[in-house]
């Protein structure tokens, strides 16, 4: 039974981690890319069909998810969990990208 609960978790992590908004937004290394909670302003975005911030996301080939209302809390705790790193990024960027 508790090979089955792992077996289950670990499906369930590789599906949300393959669809996480977070995970598309952080590992975008475009200059001027959305950064700063950026899984969360995606989902927001894909939720509010806000077309003029898909369209900047669109731009940088970042696609929202297919259930964003399903992946917001977790874009926000992954989120917050990034921010630090995040924050510094958007902080050097323009000393990164001329590198």
């Amino acid at each position: 039974m508790q090979k089955l609960v792992i077996l289950l978790a670990m499906i369930a992590g590789a599906g949300v981690s393959s669809g996480c908004a977070t995970v598309r937004t952080s590992d975008n290394a475009h200059v001027g890319s959305p950064k700063i909670y950026g899984g969360t302003r995606l989902n927001v975005a894909a939720l509010s069909s806000d077309d003029a911030a898909l369209a900047r996301f669109e731009h940088y080939g970042i696609e929202p998810p297919s259930h964003p209302a399903l992946d917001l809390p977790l874009s926000f705790v992954g989120d917050t969990l990034m921010l630090p790193f995040s924050a510094w990024y958007t902080l050097t960027e323009p000393v990164v990208g001329r590198e």
